[in-house]
């Protein structure tokens, strides 16, 4: 899980392979919670929001006001992702006004369907690819985005005419490119063919994706190769020039986009998941 602290807020980006049945355990800390499930289907226990299933489109808001434990449960295989936003007990007046603290306290709990623009904030914010003080402050105006959508009610949570507005099949399809491209990430499909195979155009594509995912199809699948380079190399992977060829890179340029990236060579990530377990 990725946390970033920044304004006032906690930003937590997660996303982890499961398996039907599969449990973990949480402890809530206090604060004011906004969360939305992006990926896969989990049953959840919380006593401050009670007992239910959530899958993509699921959005939930609630203020924890002490400590809550909390049992996940996965419903199916696959990956469960999904992004989270913690305002602080300290920080709440600061960060969301006084009158909205009031209506929270009015309507402490919701579970409910995420509108389409809160979903489209929350993909952007899972495929961001800045970093650094860039990546900081634009999920925490991604964040505040994403909490304000929330508070709409329900005949407001619908598209309002924005080139963010995509029809249900449309979304499907982008969801679909997206499948093929991490399925295929060392010899991705061209636009034009990807758009071909999940039933669309080109144009659509681009703006879709780039919309629904944060980035354009090219960046995406860059920022991908080389967070999935990351974890090999960090998984105890020595050999930078076959990590280089599984995701379709020539070792000289795959080491200048990886510094690039996340500011050092790829050997200083070396067993670094296997030195933190020691």
């Amino acid at each position: 899980m990725e946390v970033i602290d920044v304004c006032g807020l906690t930003v937590m980006i997660d996303s982890m392979p499961v398996r039907e049945g599969q449990r973990w355990e949480t402890v809530i800390p206090p604060g004011v919670w906004f969360g939305t499930v992006l990926e896969g289907e989990l049953s959840v226990r919380a006593g401050v929001v009670g007992d239910g299933a959530l899958g993509p489109g699921a959005i939930t808001r609630f203020n924890a006001h002490q400590p809550v434990p909390t049992l996940h449960s996965a419903l199916k295989d696959g990956v469960v992702s999904g992004v989270f936003v913690r305002v602080a007990p300290d920080d709440m007046e600061a960060v969301m006004g006084a009158d909205t603290l009031r209506v929270l306290e009015q309507c402490p709990a919701h579970v409910g369907r995420v509108s389409d623009l809160a979903r489209t904030v929350a993909w952007q914010m899972r495929g961001c690819t800045l970093s650094g003080p860039a990546r900081r402050l634009y999920l925490a105006g991604k964040a505040l985005e994403m909490m304000g959508e929330t508070f709409l009610q329900p005949e407001d949570a619908a598209p309002r005419g924005s080139s963010l507005a995509w029809t249900a099949r449309d979304i499907a399809c982008f969801h679909a490119a997206r499948a093929i491209v991490l399925a295929e990430l060392a010899d991705p499909p061209a636009v034009t063919m990807l758009a071909r195979r999940v039933g669309t155009n080109a144009r659509k594509l681009s703006q879709g994706f780039a919309d629904l995912f944060g980035a354009p199809v090219y960046t995406f699948v860059k920022a991908r190769r080389l967070e999935e380079a990351r974890r090999m190399i960090e998984a105890g992977e020595t050999s930078i020039s076959r990590v280089a060829q599984r995701f379709g890179y020539q070792p000289a340029h795959f080491s200048t986009e990886f510094k690039r990236r996340f500011g050092h060579a790829p050997s200083a990530f070396i067993g670094k998941d296997k030195k933190n377990i020691i």
